[in-house]
C-alpha cells in the first residue's frame, strides 16, 4: 500500500454572507471552526500505477460513503510552477497518476489539487524524473515551504466547499 498517517484538523469556517450584495450580517453568528479527521497516503507503488494502493486503502482501511472526499495532490505540466490548482472531476489530462486513480477508482469524481510545474524544454519522461529546481524545493520542502501553507489553503476551502 504505502505510507499512511492519520491526523485531525481544525478547519476555519468560511465568511457567511448576509443579504444584500455580499455583506456580512452584524446579527450573524460567528461559525464554529470544524474538526476534520484526515488520513494521507503515500503509494509505495510507481506513480503510473498508484491508483490500486489509493483503491486499496480506500476499500480496507477508510470505506468512504464516496470518492469525492478524496484530496488527489500531483504534479502539473500545465500549471506554472509554484501554482496551486484546485480541480474537481475530470479527466486526467494526460497525467498517469491521475489516470491511474480514476481507473482503480472507476470514477473521475474526487479533488485534484494539481501543483505546478511547468513545463521544460525537453521531453516530459524526463523533466518530470529531474530534480526540483532549488527555488521550487525551498517553496514545497524548505523552511519556510509556503507551498505547505498555501496547501492546506486549498485543502480547507475544498473542505469548506463540501459542506
Amino acid at each position: 500500500m504505502g505510507w499512511i498517517g492519520n491526523t485531525e484538523i481544525e478547519i476555519p469556517p468560511l465568511p457567511q454572507k448576509g443579504k444584500g450584495k455580499g455583506k456580512q450580517t452584524a446579527d450573524a453568528e460567528p461559525a464554529e471552526p470544524e474538526r476534520v479527521k484526515f488520513t494521507f497516503l503515500k503509494p509505495k507503488l510507481l506513480m503510473n500505477v498508484s491508483g490500486k494502493s489509493v483503491a486499496l486503502t480506500l476499500r480496507n482501511k477508510l470505506r468512504p460513503s464516496t470518492n469525492r472526499s478524496i484530496i488527489v495532490l500531483h504534479d502539473s505540466l500545465e500549471q506554472k510552477p509554484l501554482r496551486i490548482s484546485p480541480k474537481f472531476s475530470g479527466s486526467a489530462n494526460g497525467h498517469n497518476g491521475v489516470r491511474s486513480t480514476i481507473d482503480s477508482l472507476a470514477g473521475q469524481d474526487f479533488h485534484r489539487l494539481r501543483l505546478g510545474i511547468g513545463r521544460g524544454p525537453q521531453e516530459v519522461s524526463d523533466f518530470v524524473l529531474e530534480p526540483l529546481p532549488p527555488k521550487e524545493l525551498l517553496h514545497w520542502d524548505g523552511t519556510e515551504a509556503e507551498g505547505v501553507s498555501e496547501v492546506w489553503k486549498a485543502v480547507e476551502a475544498i473542505v469548506a466547499s463540501a459542506k
